[in-house]
C-alpha cells in the first residue's frame, strides 16, 4: 500500500494500559488540545505502517518494530478534516517511558484501559460529543472511536 496512505497512528498497549499523547500548543493548530495516539501524515512513498513506526519514534521516543505489531483496524476518517487514518495496534511486554519530541507533543502518559463514558462539550467547536475519561484526560473524536472499536473487541476489558 505504498503511496496510498494519508496518515496513521500507533495505538501502543502494555498490559491493560495504553499510551496517550496531548499535542503541544502551536499558533494556528486547531487540534493542539486534543488527546490522541502517536501518529501523523505519511511522507511521500511511505507506507501506513512505516509512518506509524516513524511517528512513534519521533513523537514519544519509542522504537516499535513489526514484531510488536498485533494488528490493525480499518481506515477511519476524521470527521472535521476527512483525513483517512490507519490505526495500528502494538503490544509491548513492558511499559517504556515515553520521551516527548518537544515539537508536537506536550505530554505522553500510560493510562489504564478502563475508561469512564461521559459527554464532553468542545468549546472551540460548540459541540457535545460522546467521550471517555482516562487517567484524567478527556478523549473524544477519532481517538474515542478507535478506542471504542478496540474495547468492544476485548471481552476482559470493562467500563468503569
Amino acid at each position: 500500500m505504498v503511496g496510498m496512505c494519508e496518515a496513521s497512528v500507533a495505538v501502543i498497549l502494555s498490559g491493560a494500559r495504553v499510551l496517550l499523547i496531548r499535542r503541544r500548543p502551536r499558533k494556528g493548530d486547531r487540534f493542539f488540545w486534543q488527546v490522541g495516539f502517536p501518529g501523523g501524515r505519511a511522507k511521500k512513498g511511505e507506507s501506513c505502517l512505516e509512518a506509524a513506526l516513524r511517528e512513534a519514534q519521533e513523537e514519544v521516543g519509542i522504537q516499535l518494530s513489526e514484531e510488536d505489531l498485533m494488528g490493525e483496524l480499518p481506515f477511519m476518517s476524521t470527521l472535521l478534516t476527512k483525513v483517512r487514518v490507519k490505526p495500528f495496534l502494538f503490544r509491548l511486554s513492558e511499559e517504556v517511558m515515553p520521551k516527548t519530541d518537544g515539537k508536537e507533543v506536550e505530554e505522553a502518559r500510560w493510562v489504564e484501559l478502563n475508561p469512564r463514558r461521559t459527554i464532553a462539550y468542545i468549546p472551540g467547536r460548540r459541540i457535545v460529543t460522546p467521550a471517555f475519561v482516562m487517567g484524567g484526560l478527556v478523549v473524544w473524536g477519532l481517538t474515542y472511536r478507535i478506542l471504542s472499536l478496540l474495547l468492544n473487541g476485548f471481552g476482559d476489558v470493562h467500563y468503569a
